[in-house]
């Protein structure tokens, strides 16, 4: 009887041992989540801004050159004319496989999902030799600044037709840019020869002429390119773009200021300016920016959108859900915009909301990572795991290295307790990215529960060294 009685007691102890273990390990779990909120809050800001981060190159024609001005694109109704011209030699049944293959190259290309656009284009020229399609592949390479592989496919472009001024000017364009100055001066050369009026090639062959040496006649060009009513506001709003690339984000807003001097209806460049200011944490300024280019450009989608993700910075979420809206009515095909109100009604608690406008972002883009991830979060918080699950596996099979897709998979996957395949998930998040706080606190907690107390130890030592790296930073 007394052993029984012991026996129960130390069975009873261990009982409370094991609870008061729980326990503290719950409280810390309280405590370091109160102070990684902040991060998360930051993660998701990030996230929100990603397509601002990206909308400055879409907005400015995603120019990476220094200063050169007018990279060109066939008209459309000429291209198409000349790929249905094209396709006459082909076989009726073969044509329209082929029509069917421009359609969905096309469609990626708008969509600016540049590799599956290459993928569609190179099908076609596997069965027809047609310079249009050159000529917008290598636009496809040089998007993806694949400048070797553009240059190869203005070449063949010029082969196939010589006196296609777009491809030679394009092709000094990429000459430049792969520090070939001696041949892009003969590119630009060969332009002004096809098309002796064309202000921006002689603009182009200032620049390079003077980059090597050669001042005098450097002078001469540019003078004849004034002459030829250069649009002198257009190089300020380009240096604008070539500084913003290069990091310069006050000589980038000095740039924008200048061609909104010369011309102050100049909507672009307000609505770039707001962009600028954004970034440097001036969105009161930004928003009388943003304002501006609408005022100027009520029609204006991208500045309606702009000023969506400034309202939300400044915390007035209805408000920027009006704005985004405004910017859909404008531009129902704009899919950022659907992403964003999904992570402010997401802010706002309406998750059953933000998973629409999740669904209605992929819709529109079926590749956007970002989508599919925050829609696999939202089925998460909604209990519905395995959905969560595939909607986080797509992000990462569009985007193998987003590190916080596969943050959010090993959130699932313990969801599931399936917690060695949950561990392998938050190690490839740090793999991708070594300070990710939260990645390395949730390894913790799942070592902790596979009994790896060491590693579990070592692991959330890291998140609270990377925590404390990260509030030190922000002072």
């Amino acid at each position: 009887m007394e052993k029984n009685n012991i026996k129960n007691k130390i069975q009873d102890n261990k009982l409370i041992i094991e609870k008061i273990r729980i326990l503290a390990i719950i409280i810390f779990m309280i405590i370091l989540t109160i102070i990684i909120n902040n991060d998360y809050n930051s993660s998701k800001q990030e996230e929100l801004k990603q397509p601002l981060n990206n909308k400055l190159k879409t907005e400015l024609n995603k120019k990476e050159e220094v200063f050169l001005l007018g990279f060109m694109e066939i008209l459309q109704q000429k291209a198409d004319y000349v790929f249905e011209k094209d396709l006459n030699l082909k076989q009726k049944i073969e044509k329209a496989d082929l029509i069917e293959l421009k359609e969905k190259a096309d469609n990626f290309f708008y969509k600016e999902n540049y590799k599956e656009a290459i993928t569609y284009y190179q099908k076609i020229l596997e069965k027809i030799e047609s310079y249009p399609i050159y000529f917008k592949l290598s636009k496809c390479f040089y998007h993806k600044k694949e400048y070797n592989k553009a240059l190869e496919t203005l070449e063949k472009t010029i082969v196939l037709n010589p006196d296609l001024k777009e491809a030679w000017n394009n092709k000094g364009f990429i000459l430049f840019l792969l520090d070939k100055k001696d041949k892009a001066l003969n590119a630009f050369e060969k332009t002004i020869e096809l098309m002796p009026n064309y202000a921006e090639a002689w603009y182009n062959k200032s620049i390079i002429l003077k980059t090597l040496g050669k001042k005098n006649e450097s002078e001469k060009a540019f003078k004849k390119a004034i002459k030829l009513n250069l649009n002198i506001t257009k190089i300020w709003f380009e240096k604008g773009i070539a500084f913003n690339d290069q990091g310069e984000k006050h000589k980038a807003l000095n740039a924008f200021e200048k061609a909104i001097e010369l011309m102050p209806n100049y909507a672009h460049a307000w609505n770039n300016k707001g962009i600028i200011l954004n970034s440097l944490g001036e969105n009161n300024k930004a928003l009388k920016a943003y304002n501006k280019a609408i005022e100027l450009k009520p029609d204006y989608a991208r500045a309606w959108y702009n000023k969506g993700i400034v309202l939300d910075d400044l915390n007035k979420k209805y408000k920027a859900l009006e704005t985004f809206e405004k910017a859909i009515l404008l531009n129902p095909n704009y899919y950022k915009a659907w992403y964003n109100i999904g992570i402010i009604l997401d802010d706002l608690n309406k998750q059953y909301k933000a998973l629409e406008a999740f669904n209605k972002a992929i819709l529109l883009n079926p590749n956007h990572a970002k989508s599919w991830n925050n829609k696999g979060t939202i089925l998460n918080d909604l209990g519905k795991n395995h959905e969560a699950l595939n909607a986080h596996s797509k992000a990462i099979e569009l985007k193998p290295d987003y590190a916080r897709a596969w943050y959010s998979k090993g959130i699932v996957l313990h969801n599931l307790n399936k917690k060695e395949h949950a561990l392998k998930a938050f190690e490839k998040a740090i793999k991708l990215k070594p300070d990710f706080v939260e990645a390395w606190y949730t390894k913790s907690v799942v070592l902790d529960e596979l009994g790896e107390k060491k590693e579990a130890a070592k692991a959330k030592a890291k998140a609270i060294k990377f925590k404390k790296q990260q509030i030190k930073h922000k002072k």
